[in-house]
């Protein structure tokens, strides 16, 4: 049987490592986009709820804005004696709201005989001309 032979010089050593572990898996608890899509559309609904409960309101802005718009562009307005001019409009809207149940009528009546009130409680006269005075006595 032949020798065996032995190295010559230095041997070498190898080292084995273990693999480096995995970063952990960081779970962060979000809504599923179902969810998420549900909760938007329920709070747009609520916001367009809102803002058709104001109809009454953005109608009756908008017919004194009108109103005051036509007065200050120097129009006749017609009127009926004491009621003035804000007063006769309020009143037609009023009486057409009424008679052919338009809700949107009512609400321009409301602005228009908002600004009679006005007018009547500011300066003791609805029509502005002293022609029906309500004065304190």
């Amino acid at each position: 049987m032949a020798r065996r032979r032995r190295s010559s010089g230095t041997t070498r050593v190898v080292v084995a490592r273990a693999p480096a572990a995995k970063a952990p898996i960081i779970r962060v608890s979000a809504p599923s986009s179902r969810h998420l899509r549900r909760r938007v559309r329920h709070h747009a609904r609520s916001a367009g709820r809102a803002i058709s409960s104001e109809k009454h309101t953005m109608v009756a802005l908008a017919a004194a804005a009108a109103y005051g718009f036509v007065e200050k562009q120097g129009y006749q307005i017609p009127s009926i004696g004491p009621i003035g001019p804000a007063g006769t409009v309020g009143l037609a809207a009023w009486l057409y709201g009424r008679m052919a149940k338009n809700n949107t009528a009512q609400h321009l009546a409301t602005g228009l005989l908002a600004i009679a009130v006005n007018r009547w409680v500011a300066t003791g006269t609805i029509a502005g001309e002293g022609t029906a005075a309500f004065y304190d006595e």
